[in-house]
């Protein structure tokens, strides 16, 4: 074999294996691309044993539903101030990745902190409460030296 062919062959060989590494590449891309796009959608939910409470998180583990039975009012309210409470600290990590960025010590913060959780849309009137009277309080839970007959 000359060395025309021989190079002819080898370049044959080496487009050969480039396209099967493109191929691979390209499938394994838009395989991610599918499991990136459903994986941001996927839900999980559980109930208690006694079927009193039902919880509803999203992909990331943060909690977008929650039924309690017989209080209807309270499950948005605990959704709210846990989504509330995930932003503030999904804040301050963020806030610290940026900090490395600003002092040019990494160039973007990182892809997997994740942004603060959107605010609901409305967010809930929390409840009335309802102050205890002191005729509600047990006895027995009275203060050491409180009498009552005494007023």
């Amino acid at each position: 074999m000359t060395d025309s062919a021989h190079f002819t062959a080898r370049a044959a060989e080496l487009r050969a294996s480039a396209e099967d590494v493109l191929t691979r590449v390209t499938r394994q891309a838009q395989a991610l691309d599918a499991v990136k796009s459903r994986s941001g959608t996927v839900q999980g939910s559980a109930t208690s044993p006694d079927g009193q409470v039902h919880a509803v998180v999203d992909s990331t583990g943060m909690l977008v539903g929650l039924t309690v039975a017989g209080r209807p009012d309270l499950g948005p309210l605990i959704v709210d101030t846990v989504r509330t409470a995930a932003g503030r600290a999904r804040g301050e990590v963020r806030a610290l990745y940026q900090g490395l960025v600003t002092d040019g010590l990494i160039k973007k913060v990182p892809e997997h902190v994740p942004d603060a959780p959107p605010q609901l849309a409305t967010p809930p009137t929390p409840p009335p409460v309802r102050p205890r009277r002191v005729a509600d309080e047990p006895e027995d839970e009275q203060p050491a030296g409180f009498q009552r007959d005494a007023w």
